[in-house]
């Protein structure tokens, strides 16, 4: 039986940024239609000389497919990605952040792709129209979009909504059916609102408005009350058995 050697050469691919900083991360290529290698570019793989078309997904900064020629020789590709940089940062009264304003969502407009980032520093992504929607722990916000150019870096202030507390307590009474120990409140305007339930003598934020304050039923039948609340205001309910 003959064995005849088959030629192979090491690769290894950078792809770049507009900053001059450099990614690897996990390529592929591609010949007919059919994927023939699939490596990490920092480490490189043996492959066939020959021209391929090389791909690299990823929701932030995918590469463009293109085609390579890899020849009788070891081969290191530096190949650019399409990238602008993003800086997202909150602001607004400390009083109006209910959690760690630590990240948002940036959602692609033009192609199907959603990506977390981090906050206060340049981050890169493909170039493209996006909604940042902030992270929803950390407060309230209106959703923004921006436009990314190539090679230059936007500016995206997330401002956290106005607010007003809410601090519920039930009144002392022994006709309670159990010790009430939760309560709950509703939108009566259409308010956004992330959760309903209450801990008697906890402050929570909610947006400016009209709201439904209830008991809890398995205590008895206590009497629900309607509240305005105002933005920078803390206001006070108390619920009693009726």
């Amino acid at each position: 039986i003959a064995f005849e050697a088959v030629s192979t050469v090491r690769v290894t691919v950078d792809l770049t940024l507009p900053d001059g900083s450099v990614r690897h991360r996990v390529v592929s290529l591609h010949q007919i239609g059919e994927q023939r290698y699939r490596f990490h570019g920092g480490h490189g793989s043996l492959v066939r000389p020959g021209t391929y078309e090389i791909r690299s997904d990823d929701p932030a900064l995918p590469l463009q497919a293109q085609s390579i020629q890899i020849q009788q020789a070891d081969t290191h590709l530096a190949l650019p990605l399409d990238a602008g940089f993003v800086r997202l940062t909150y602001s607004g009264a400390e009083e109006d952040f209910t959690g760690r304003a630590d990240r948002a969502n940036l959602v692609a407009l033009d192609r199907n792709a959603s990506i977390y980032l981090g906050v206060d520093k340049p981050q890169a992504v493909l170039p493209g129209r996006y909604r940042v929607e902030p992270h929803k722990a950390a407060g309230y916000f209106q959703p923004i979009e921006i436009e990314v150019t190539a090679a230059q870096t936007t500016d995206a202030e997330i401002v956290a909504r106005a607010t007003g507390a809410l601090v519920v307590h039930y009144a002392d009474s022994g006709n309670y059916a159990r010790p009430p120990d939760r309560a709950f409140v509703y939108a009566a305007e259409g308010q956004e609102l992330r959760r309903s339930y209450l801990t008697p003598g906890t402050p929570v934020r909610l947006l400016p408005g009209a709201y439904r304050v209830e008991g809890w039923k398995q205590a008895g039948d206590i009497a629900p009350q309607t509240i305005t609340i105002a933005a920078g205001q803390t206001s006070e309910v108390v619920l009693e058995p009726r």
